[in-house]
């Protein structure tokens, strides 16, 4: 928090996966407030930048201690849309933090303007 206030550039999180360690998250499980949002809520919107303004989206990948009991329907990926991380896509727990995961893998175009691709893969 205290570099991204520095800064005042901090556009976008790139979330590598294991979000929820050692097991996994619900849909509707309390870690999505306590080992997330309560943790990096705080995270600035940009002041400066191409992204100034923005709510920082935290771009994520499942990792393998995230589909687990709690997520089994995600693990065959018949539909991916059943997956926990998936359906909460858009989450927005403060005014400053969006959860992105629009799908297991999927491309997005972070900064307006940039060439710039991040590419999520599972």
């Amino acid at each position: 928090r205290e570099e991204a206030e520095r800064r005042g550039d901090v556009a976008f999180v790139i979330n590598v996966g294991d979000s929820f360690y050692p097991q996994g998250v619900g849909f509707h499980d309390t870690q999505w407030q306590t080992r997330w949002a309560n943790v990096y809520s705080q995270i600035p919107r940009p002041t400066k930048g191409p992204a100034a303004g923005r709510v920082v989206p935290w771009y994520s990948v499942y990792g393998n201690h995230d589909v687990s009991e709690k997520d089994l329907d995600c693990s065959c990926r018949d539909d991916t849309q059943k997956c926990n991380q998936v359906r909460r896509h858009g989450y927005q727990p403060s005014a400053n933090l969006s959860w992105y995961m629009p799908d297991v893998s999927y491309t997005v175009k972070p900064i307006p303007g940039s060439p710039l691709e991040v590419v999520a893969l599972d």
